[in-house]
Formats: C-alpha cells, sequence, structure tokens
C-alpha cells in the first residue's frame, strides 16, 4: 500500500486562469500495510464501508459447496457499521492457512488507532487461537450467509491496536473474516 493520497495539489491549471489553486487534500489511510504468511493467499485492505450481501472473500471461483463462494452479511451487526474489510481467500481451505499482519498507520485516525474485528461462524469450536493474541468476544449475535448460503450464527471478536502497532492474526482453517475500523 503506498502513502498517503495527496489531491488538489497547488499549481494546477485553474490557477493560471486567474482562480486560486485548490487547497492540498491529503488523507492517511487508516491501514498502512497488510500482509500474509501464505504468498498463495495475499490480503487486500478494501478502504471503503462494507454493506450488506458484498462477498468476504476473493476467490469467486464456484469451488466452494457446489459452486457458491459466498459468506455475506444478510444485515451488519451494529459494531461493523462503517467497517473496512480485509479480504483474502477462503480461509477454510487448506491451501489458504496463513497468518494476516494488520500494521495500523501512526497518523491515521488522529494517532488513535483502530479496532480490528474478527467475525466467524459460532460452530461451538475453540476460539484459543485468537484469544491468545487478546482478541476478546463482543458478545454480539446475529447471522450471515455461509459459502452455502444458510444463514448461520457468528462469533463477533475485537481488538484495539495503536496507532503505528501491529497484529498477527493466526489462521485458521475455518472461515473468518477481519475488518477494521477508526478507534473511537
Amino acid at each position: 500500500m503506498s502513502g498517503p493520497a495527496t489531491l488538489g495539489a497547488g499549481g494546477s491549471a485553474a490557477a493560471g486562469r486567474g482562480r486560486q489553486p485548490a487547497p492540498a487534500l491529503t488523507t492517511t489511510p487508516l491501514i498502512s500495510s497488510v500482509t500474509s504468511t501464505n504468498p498463495q493467499n495475499p490480503p487486500y485492505f478494501i478502504d471503503r464501508a462494507i454493506s450488506p450481501d458484498v462477498p468476504l472473500f476473493y476467490d469467486f471461483d464456484g469451488t466452494a459447496n457446489g459452486g457458491q463462494d459466498d459468506n455475506t452479511f444478510a444485515a451488519l451487526p451494529t459494531q461493523l457499521v462503517g467497517a473496512r474489510q480485509i479480504a483474502t481467500l477462503r480461509t477454510s481451505k487448506p491451501q489458504n492457512l496463513g497468518d494476516v499482519t494488520v500494521n495500523v498507520s501512526a497518523a491515521a485516525n488522529g494517532g488513535k488507532g483502530a479496532t480490528v474485528f474478527l467475525m466467524t461462524t459460532d460452530d461451538g469450536s475453540s476460539l484459543a487461537g485468537w484469544t491468545s493474541v487478546g482478541f476478546t468476544d463482543t458478545g454480539a449475535t446475529g447471522t450471515w450467509r455461509d459459502d452455502g448460503m444458510n444463514l448461520v450464527p457468528f462469533k463477533l471478536l475485537t481488538k484495539a491496536v495503536a496507532g503505528g502497532a501491529g497484529l498477527t492474526v493466526p489462521g485458521m482453517t475455518r472461515d473468518y473474516a477481519l475488518l477494521v475500523q477508526p478507534a473511537p
């Protein structure tokens, strides 16, 4: 991911026509980088608010559950309104296993950092791999669509990450999604 984007820098063509140049607008991305220990499953930070019915994985190859590669929100949990997505290949496929490291920009959000959310299907299995690195259960309940478009219950975990710091999320061979928001 590149550095801050600068828009409307001084010296524009408008200045030559007797108008003042637009002031420079600088935005600092919330996430400075996101990487994976699996080079076959690179993660991507999508810097726009997620919405219902948008797939959480980017492998639309028809190999999950008879051709459906979905996992979407039927409705967004309140905590995730405005959250940005970190997209990966389907994490329940063994060949896609890998740890993901999320680095929060030092200057983004006024240096306050970010909240990282991890959403996974609530199938009763252990979440110790994630709670061992500081994720905690938000207590949020609801449903999301699995790879067969069935509504299934989810667990929503969260962890605060300071500006300029990173978080390594241990990979697990199960469906889960990573999302981030500016810290309050």
